[in-house]
């Protein structure tokens, strides 16, 4: 739904800014595999667990990371 198609656009953006992150495949309104595997990559970056569940702990990572102002060299 909603939540899932705003989840693939920040990530999405995330994978552009960080070479670690994959890209979640298409932004759009699904929870996939790719989605699942850029959340993993995401959680181990921020250093919790890296199980592809986006949970509360794991949304408030994914914004605070989206916050932060790009890098220049990612």
């Amino acid at each position: 739904g909603d939540a899932a198609e705003m989840l693939n656009i920040m990530l999405r953006t995330l994978a552009g800014r960080f070479a670690d992150l994959p890209a979640p495949g298409a932004a759009d309104r699904t929870y996939t595999a790719q989605t699942a595997a850029a959340v993993a990559a995401l959680q181990k970056r921020a250093g919790l667990v890296d199980n592809g569940i986006t949970d509360k702990q794991t949304w408030n990572a994914v914004v605070a990371l989206y916050d932060q102002p790009p890098q220049g060299d990612g």
